[in-house]
């Protein structure tokens, strides 16, 4: 999937293609070419959603993928323009083309704030069992 990039502080547009997806359930790992290449993972948690670029050892959070407001603040500021904005239309294509679910991004469990909480996850019931046991 071709897509075109424009950064507007600098008036410079590019194109990058978006060369693999793999979804793996919880998570996507997308591998983007253009001027720079970029391999990413996408996932949720009970916060929203977030991506990562472990290769440049950044990450943030994510909205809706077809919000490019609020994602495109956030990656600018983390990956820089160049990568920021080639990640944030890459997101909002797959969002807006139903190629991944615009809400993939929407927290896990739904209710964030009641939810989550200490108690109310199988791994906390384990690290706290865990931690019992060591006393």
């Amino acid at each position: 999937m071709k897509i075109k990039c424009f950064d507007p502080m600098k008036k410079e547009e590019w194109e990058i293609v978006i060369e693999r997806l793999i979804s793996f359930g919880s998570h996507y790992e997308i591998s983007i070419s253009g001027p720079t290449s970029i391999e990413l993972h996408i996932g949720k948690t009970c916060r929203g959603g977030f991506v990562c670029m472990a290769d440049y050892r950044v990450s943030s959070m994510l909205v809706r993928l077809t919000n490019r407001f609020w994602n495109g603040e956030r990656l600018i500021e983390a990956f820089g323009a160049l990568r920021g904005i080639s990640v944030t239309e890459a997101l909002y294509a797959l969002g807006k083309n139903g190629i991944i679910a615009d809400d993939f991004t929407e927290p896990s469990c739904g209710k964030r704030s009641e939810y989550c909480r200490w108690g109310n996850c199988e791994i906390t019931a384990a690290y706290q069992n865990t931690m019992t046991a060591k006393e």
